[in-house]
């Protein structure tokens, strides 16, 4: 399935996920795709915790991209971005 024809379900506020879903297989249903559809059906709505990550990706790509390369850098036991980490952490909280 091509992600950019659901990325605009994991766009959607959470409270309207599954509605959304709906429509957007009977969308690709109507424009033939039946096992595509049958796809987004089956489509598991995401936790809490996933979407806000799905939002702050989709929102705030520079601040989510520079958390994950300090979380890295910690991975490899920079320690020192341990601050970095957590205002990165802090202006995320903020969007």
């Amino acid at each position: 399935m091509d992600p950019a024809v659901v990325e605009p379900l994991y766009r959607a506020p959470l409270a309207a996920w599954v509605a959304e879903r709906k429509a957007l297989a009977a969308t690709v249903k109507a424009g033939g795709d039946r096992d595509g559809a049958a796809a987004i059906g089956k489509l598991p709505r995401p936790t809490p915790s996933a979407w806000a990550a799905n939002q702050l990706w989709f929102h705030a790509r520079a601040l989510f991209d520079r958390l994950l390369e300090i979380t890295r850098a910690l991975g490899r036991g920079d320690l020192a971005a341990a601050g970095e980490q957590r205002a990165a952490l802090a202006a995320l909280r903020e969007i």
